[in-house]
């Protein structure tokens, strides 16, 4: 039996005339993760969910994913509040075991702060359900230049590899990576103050089998 088991939180949040009770908690059965599930009247309404590589094992892994469960239920909360595509549902279906390490993607996501992550190929079409409407309209003057912002890491073959690289193209607000086969827009709202953006997702996506 795990032994570590970080505090959860749990919120009533208010949008109008409704109410979200908001539950965020560690699980490491079937596999580790941390879950924020949103409800109403009892009822389910979406979860996001963020896996771990590995279950907790020592009290200082306990504390930092303490600060992870506290990072995400504040967006969530936050996103309910303000009507936010970040709260549109992430739920994670059990991996396989061959799929344990976190991809790409998820590093980025698990980094403090990033409230969405938009995938994109290096041709910039949107990779994902209403992804390129939800950029248009939370970056809107970003999304009529898309193309000048993802060509300051050139396309060295057309629809296949651009340069690798990190570009901040607004301060504390958006970020655009380019790993080479793929290009990800961050959505940020800092946190904190300690995150070197650059640097944790140059660390984010060393972490994961493909690394920028």
């Amino acid at each position: 039996m795990n032994t570590f088991i970080p505090t959860g939180r749990t919120s009533l949040v208010k949008n109008g005339d409704l109410s979200f009770q908001v539950q965020t908690e560690y699980a490491y059965r079937p596999y580790p993760r941390i879950t924020t599930t949103i409800l109403n009247d009892g009822q389910v309404l979406h979860k996001v969910e963020k896996k771990l590589q590995q279950p907790i094992s020592s009290i200082d892994e306990q504390t930092r994913v303490e600060g992870i469960i506290k990072n995400q239920h504040g967006v969530v909360l936050n996103a309910i509040q303000e009507d936010s595509p970040a709260l549109e549902p992430q739920v994670a279906q059990e991996p396989a075991e061959s799929d344990r390490n976190l991809s790409e993607y998820e590093c980025l996501v698990n980094i403090a702060g990033v409230q969405k992550v938009f995938h994109l190929d290096t041709d910039g079409n949107f990779i994902g359900v209403n992804g390129s409407e939800q950029f248009r309209r939370s970056f809107g003057k970003i999304f009529k230049s898309l193309k000048d912002v993802m060509d300051i890491f050139v396309q060295l073959t057309p629809g296949d590899v651009r340069e690798n690289g990190v570009y901040e193209v607004e301060r504390d607000r958006l970020y655009f990576v380019s790993t080479g086969a793929d290009c990800y827009f961050l959505a940020i709202r800092r946190t904190d103050g300690e995150t070197v953006y650059e640097k944790a997702i140059k660390a984010a996506i060393s972490d994961s089998p493909a690394q920028i």
